[in-house]
């Protein structure tokens, strides 16, 4: 059986609020990606490109490997011109 991690994350701007909330904190099988975190938290596949995702400060792509104790924050890219 995996072990589990917990991630902290943190929705902003006009993305969908799972379960209705900003912040969250969630167990996850160790070795989850941010793909697979933005899947569980019922975003669409077709979204994900749309989506910023930042774990500890950082800009990161949707295969970055999350771990135990990571903050990822949330938002959707807005272009402009």
């Amino acid at each position: 059986m995996p072990s589990l991690i917990t991630v902290i994350v943190k929705i902003s701007g006009p993305l969908k609020r799972p379960r209705g909330r900003d912040l969250l904190t969630l167990k996850l099988k160790q070795g989850t990606n941010l793909r697979k975190l933005l899947l569980k938290l019922g975003y669409e596949e077709k979204h994900i490109p749309s989506i910023m995702p930042v774990v500890n400060g950082a800009l990161q792509k949707e295969s970055h490997v999350l771990n135990d104790g990571d903050q990822v924050s949330l938002s959707i890219v807005i272009g402009g011109g």
